[in-house]
């Protein structure tokens, strides 16, 4: 950082050679004298000079830069940066600190050249004790031009969630086709988005097949303040945009081939997720398409070829669409079990352990979601069948013969107001269900002559 004469206070002492003369004491010992500026002579020791820095950061997105007041939160942080380039909407968006410029505790925690930060606790821990940082923006999209206008809306996919009875819901997935109209927005250019609340009349009458609907868009209403971020920033008055919480699918995948080989571990994604952040780092064949290209050895040791690491799993991490992931609808009584989050996690080991999962894996398991456990009184939960999870995530591998182990967690807690409804869907019925049949695991998860591919995945969903 350079500092010049203009950016220091005024009031600091002058350090001209004229302001400090050594002369003779009479015991031979040197004195200080300070010429002060009225010419008055002061003896005393030398003035301790300040200067009081501010912390910056430089915000970097491709070939572009800039140098911005250090935020004092994860949030104002990630507004900082997204009003800075203006990214798509559904784009891919993460931030991260290259290691030389991030505190030492993150540095010795980070898995690579990089830091990622993606939560207010690692902010801080990236942030602890230093002057000024370096933020880079990594995005899969660039910022849309602010001339381009926005390409008309004519086809639109749209869910529809009915509650039919109590705790009984049905989906609707429709493509929805206006010809030459554009669906979003009306004929005085009004954009049309928002909640809307009304009447929805699905008519199935012979061969006549409609829906109207018939409504109003509810207000808008200002985003809140997070609880748990405080706001340092001198001015008290400005806008804090609220960071909502995303539901994240968290992967991990263990290899355990019968002899040495290559081999290529490819996944296609469905639209309604995307991938974010993986270690090591996966390459993008296509869109929502990416791969690992390992030597993988007897006893699950892989050697990733891009990044030169050697590791015994992959980690990925899926962010799911919010207009798609709907808690209720996935994770409800009639295909759920609930129990006193005490009880869930001893119980899911024994479940894990059934599923053929190792000690090791089961550890890693609870060691990535104890935190997720912990925050909830009561939990939901229930495993993806395999067809599920492939319509998710497509996984392949480029080596036969080989096995697929894929387990699929997701779960939600739940209100005290909301356990009643799951009173017949506890721990002791889902300790009799048979968890092998529903999630495909068969023998073969033992046979060590087969190329085996191990898959956990949990999701909270938010």
């Amino acid at each position: 950082m350079l500092l010049s004469p203009a950016t220091a206070p005024e009031k600091l002492p002058s350090t001209s050679i004229w302001s400090r003369i050594k002369k003779k004491s009479k015991d031979g010992s040197d004195h200080i004298q300070t010429v002060t500026s009225n010419g008055r002579n002061s003896s005393s020791e030398p003035h301790q000079l300040a200067l009081t820095r501010t912390r910056l950061v430089t915000l970097v997105y491709g070939e572009m830069e800039t140098i911005r007041p250090l935020p004092s939160s994860y949030a104002e942080l990630e507004s900082l940066a997204r009003n800075w380039i203006n990214p798509p909407f559904d784009a891919y968006f993460a931030l991260r600190i290259p290691t030389e410029f991030a505190s030492k505790l993150a540095a010795a925690d980070a898995h690579g050249p990089w830091f990622w930060v993606d939560s207010e606790e690692s902010y801080s821990l990236a942030t602890h004790g230093i002057t000024g940082s370096r933020v880079e923006i990594f995005s899969d999209a660039p910022p849309p031009p602010a001339d381009r206008p926005a390409p008309p809306v004519l086809e639109m996919p749209a869910s529809f969630k009915l509650e039919m009875n109590k705790g009984e819901y049905v989906t609707l997935d429709v493509m929805m086709d206006s010809g030459k109209r554009d669906m979003a927005k009306t004929q005085h250019g009004t954009s049309i988005s928002g909640k809307f609340r009304g009447e929805l009349d699905v008519v199935h009458d012979g061969d006549m097949h409609k829906m109207e609907f018939v409504g109003t868009r509810l207000p808008i209403q200002a985003p809140e303040k997070p609880k748990n971020v405080e706001d340092d920033s001198p001015d008290k008055d400005a806008p804090t945009v609220a960071v909502a919480k995303r539901t994240i699918a968290k992967c991990t995948i263990h290899l355990l081939p019968p002899e040495q080989q290559y081999c290529d571990i490819m996944a296609g994604l469905s639209p309604h997720w995307t991938l974010g952040l993986s270690w090591p780092h996966a390459e993008s064949s296509s869109e929502n398409r990416f791969k690992f290209f390992l030597r993988v050895r007897p006893g699950g040791v892989m050697e990733h070829f891009e990044t030169e690491t050697i590791t015994n799993k992959l980690v990925y991490q899926l962010i799911g669409d919010p207009e798609f992931v709907d808690a209720t609808s996935i994770v409800n009584p009639q295909n759920s079990f609930a129990m006193p989050s005490k009880d869930f996690g001893p119980h899911i080991m024994k479940v894990l352990e059934l599923l053929g999962l190792s000690m090791q894996a089961r550890t890693h398991f609870m060691y990535n979601n104890i935190a997720a456990f912990s925050a909830h009184k009561y939990i939901a939960y229930r495993f993806l069948s395999p067809l599920e999870v492939a319509a998710a995530i497509d996984l392949s591998v480029t080596t036969e013969p080989c096995y697929f182990s894929r387990i699929f967690l997701v779960f939600r807690g739940i209100l005290d107001q909301e356990i009643g409804d799951f009173g017949k869907s506890g721990e002791k019925e889902a300790s009799v269900v048979d968890w092998k049949a529903f999630t495909g695991v068969t023998e073969a998860v033992k046979d060590e002559s087969l190329f085996r591919i191990f898959e956990t995945s949990s999701c909270e969903l938010l």
